[in-house]
């Protein structure tokens, strides 16, 4: 009994010193750190730009999705997606790898802004007669393009243009900048050919001559914007009498005037004439 008790604890402490003979794996160590990944600006318009920037340590590979691949573990990239896009960055080493990402959105509509400011689009005269002429007067803000139709084109922020005319005629300003296009527009009114008038009626331009050797000129008129009667006397009106004792045979000219046009330089003149014999004293 004594030599099994003996050999038991023989066998015993031969388990205790010898070493196990079960395998301890190695430490794993430790991941990389991503200190920054981030988009600047993170929401753009279309067609714009952002820039990604990134900061690895303890990294020995360093990759961005979307087509950009290895990179340095610090750095900057310039990108320009057409639509909502989120970038992914992987960072490995011995340990395994970890992963950050970024988003950049993208805007469906760029601002509207501000759009230009017509400050004036006018024409003077705005009524003329058919082959006359008018002056275009415009005055524009904030806009990078100012034209004008009816064949003008483009001009200034602000000016002036003379333009003739055959007919009646719309012109539209339209200035433009980044946020869109405004317009104005400004009618010419060509008038039609003023009818052509009837001359004056004289209906009567006489002299008679009195008892006492006066003589007494008479008209009639009809039709006439004017009438008048020369050697001195005047503007007188469409129907009178007149005494007049001329120390000499002397003719009356009695004129009919009348507006044909618009225009003060149309006027029409149609006259008459009439003797008077000089007076003398005593008995006719």
């Amino acid at each position: 009994m004594k030599r099994f008790v003996f050999l038991s604890l023989s066998i015993l402490a031969t388990l205790i010193l010898v070493p196990s003979c079960v395998t301890v794996q190695a430490p794993v160590g430790t991941l990389p750190v991503i200190g920054t990944f981030v988009s600047n600006p993170s929401t753009v318009n279309s067609g714009a730009t952002s820039t990604l920037l990134w900061n690895v340590t303890g990294a020995t590979s360093v990759t961005l999705d979307q087509g950009i691949g290895q990179v340095d573990v610090a750095g900057t990239r310039v990108v320009g997606p057409t639509q909502s896009t989120v970038y992914t960055i992987s960072a490995t080493n011995s340990a395994g790898t970890v992963t950050r990402s970024a988003t950049i959105i993208i805007n469906s509509a760029p601002p509207i802004g501000t759009p230009p400011v017509i400050i004036q689009f006018s024409t003077n005269p705005s009524t003329t007669n058919s082959g006359g002429t008018s002056t275009l007067s415009w005055n524009v803000t904030g806009a990078t393009s100012v034209s004008i139709d009816q064949g003008i084109g483009q001009v200034n922020a602000a000016g002036t243009g003379v333009v003739s005319l055959a007919k009646s005629t719309i012109y539209t300003l339209s200035a433009t900048n980044s946020a869109g296009t405004v317009s104005r527009s400004a009618v010419i009114t060509v008038s039609s050919a003023p009818p052509v008038r009837t001359p004056p009626v004289i209906l009567e331009f006489s002299s008679n001559l009195n008892s006492d050797n006066t003589s007494t000129l008479s008209w009639n008129v009809t039709g006439a914007d004017q009438v008048s009667i020369d050697q001195g006397i005047g503007i007188v009106n469409a129907v009178g009498t007149k005494l007049v004792s001329p120390a000499t045979a002397t003719v009356y000219t009695l004129s009919a005037t009348y507006a044909i046009g618009n225009s003060t330089n149309d006027i029409g003149t149609i006259t008459r004439s009439v003797t008077v014999r000089a007076s003398v004293s005593g008995t006719p």
